[in-house]
């Protein structure tokens, strides 16, 4: 767990989801996030683009999209990776201990990590029961930097420097 704690201490912004369904809660770490100094950011969606929006607190205004998930109102500014070291935490329906993600078929997160993937590093965020041995992947589904559940983090690629 020394690496996960190194990896969050480093950042200097977190990207995160708001939690949507049965989705590992993110409240608290964005709670803890913004109370440690680091600024958050969590996504919009635009048609069938994803932009990552800071928001200063839970209590910031936001609008509940098509699915019902909470999402930043369009004027609150948008990270670039000119913004500093940032951590990406990504949710899924399942993951493996390779890195690969499911998600729900929106391609959101695939695209947006395939222009910005190489400016962040790549957590996927997840319950123990999430993570399976194989999962269905296409050519273009973005490979996670390291797997992060309940019960244990598996680093798989880079460090986080």
């Amino acid at each position: 767990m020394l690496a996960v704690q190194k990896i969050w201490k480093d950042a200097e912004t977190i990207l995160l989801f708001l939690t949507f369904g049965k989705e590992f809660q993110t409240d608290f770490l964005i709670g803890k996030a913004l109370q440690s100094g680091k600024k958050v950011a969590v996504p919009r969606i635009y048609g069938k683009v994803m932009k990552f929006h800071y928001i200063q607190s839970l209590n910031d205004p936001m609008e509940l999209n098509r699915w019902e998930i909470r999402e930043p109102l369009p004027s609150a500014p948008f990270w670039t990776p000119d913004d500093g070291k940032a951590l990406m935490l990504t949710p899924g329906l399942a993951f493996t201990e390779k890195g690969e993600r499911l998600g729900r078929g929106g391609g959101f997160y695939d695209r947006y990590l395939s222009d910005y993937g190489d400016f962040l590093f790549t957590v996927a965020l997840c319950f123990e029961e999430q993570i399976r041995v194989e999962i269905p992947v296409d050519e273009h589904d973005y490979i996670l930097d390291a797997v992060c559940s309940n019960q244990h983090f598996t680093l798989l690629s880079k460090e986080f420097d």
